[in-house]
């Protein structure tokens, strides 16, 4: 059962777990056929913008505000818009990520905390 107190951010291990969370999504993004077009627009070498992501996620999850004191902001919609994002894109995104909590083995009832607002943020991405 889920303690109440509990943020999503230790829900899914701290630190540890959400590293690991992210490195396997970008383990998805660069092997998964479900999202070539997202792959497109990372350059070969992910390990900066999965430490953003991190950093970002780890603020967001109610961890650190990591990404707030390293940039000043948690505005993420300025770094995305040079890409064109649309639903393709969203799915491909959330594929990576709903996949990626499958298989680092985070608990059903942690996904499914997860799962509305994680669309909610793809979603709003979206700019075409």
């Amino acid at each position: 059962m889920i303690e109440s107190n509990n943020t999503p951010y230790d829900l899914l291990g701290g630190a540890e777990g959400l590293r690991t969370l992210v490195n396997q999504f970008y383990v998805n993004m660069a092997e998964c056929e479900e999202a070539e077009s997202i792959r497109q627009m990372h350059q070969a070498d992910t390990t900066v913008v999965a430490e953003k992501l991190y950093e970002y996620l780890s603020g967001w999850l109610g961890g650190p505000s990591l990404y707030k004191y390293k940039y000043k902001t948690v505005c993420i919609t300025r770094p995305h818009a040079q890409y064109v994002i649309g639903v393709k894109q969203r799915e491909e995104w959330l594929y990576c990520f709903y996949k990626a909590m499958d298989d680092v083995g985070v608990p059903a009832q942690v996904r499914e905390i997860l799962k509305q607002p994680l669309y909610r943020i793809a979603d709003f991405l979206r700019n075409s």
